[in-house]
């Protein structure tokens, strides 16, 4: 399965391997366009943001993701470290450099 992800996270359960990949916009895009995927994106205005940037509507779901061999993670994340305990707006979030990185689980 593939999951949207707000951060870039190994779940605490998950033995075996990990790949990790830088990807762009675009084939983060195709990716999505071409898979079946959960989003897992805890925060309403990263989930509208994600929304934006990918051109397809990424649902705000608060869930817990366990990770099986053969999952995928499409992981956005900040390139700067926000300050804890903070609501940003969407407005804010749009202006935070992101970094797209794909866990692949095996």
């Amino acid at each position: 399965m593939i999951y949207i992800m707000n951060t870039a996270i190994i779940p605490s359960d998950f033995e075996g391997i990990v790949k990790v990949k830088s990807i762009d916009v675009e084939e983060a895009k195709k990716i999505l366009n071409t898979e079946k995927w959960v989003s897992a994106v805890g925060h309403k205005s990263t989930a509208e943001l994600l929304s934006n940037l990918l051109g397809i509507v990424i649902p705000f779901n608060r869930i817990t993701v366990q990770a099986r061999i053969g999952d995928v993670f499409l992981c956005f994340q900040p390139r700067e470290r926000l300050e804890e305990g903070r609501v940003y707006s969407r407005e804010e979030i749009e202006k935070i450099p992101m970094v797209i990185k794909k866990l692949t689980f095996f």
